[in-house]
């Protein structure tokens, strides 16, 4: 069982392809999104393929508007972030800190200078 592009079940019919079908309550449905989510990414590191990005990027716009934004507003806050803190281009590797401890895998920075911790 997983999820499937909204317009599969009717290219299967069309194929003549014989399948069992039916829609995912709210629950179900969130679980799936993050499943598929995890999925699209796996075959996005594995081949770098435009298709996977625009697989992982619908995914991305699924589970948004289901936790109720907007991609106009991602897009605003991720151009915030990026104006305040920069994005990843410089490919800036931080080795250590008093606030971050590279064995935990999770940023520890101070909430005062740089946010939430766990903040990216």
């Amino acid at each position: 069982m997983k999820l499937i592009r909204d317009k599969i079940p009717m290219l299967m019919k069309q194929a003549g392809v014989k399948f069992e079908a039916r829609v995912a309550d709210n629950d179900e449905y969130k679980e799936l999104l993050v499943k598929k989510m995890q999925e699209e990414v796996k075959e996005l590191m594995e081949d770098q393929d435009i298709e996977e990005a625009a697989d992982v990027y619908e995914v991305f716009l699924a589970l948004i508007k289901l936790w109720g934004h907007d991609v106009h507003d991602v897009v605003a806050h991720a151009e915030a972030k990026q104006a305040e803190r920069g994005g990843f281009s410089q490919r800036v590797v931080l080795l250590d800190s008093e606030t971050y401890k590279t064995n935990t895998g999770v940023s520890k920075y101070t909430s005062q200078l740089f946010g939430t911790p766990g903040e990216d």
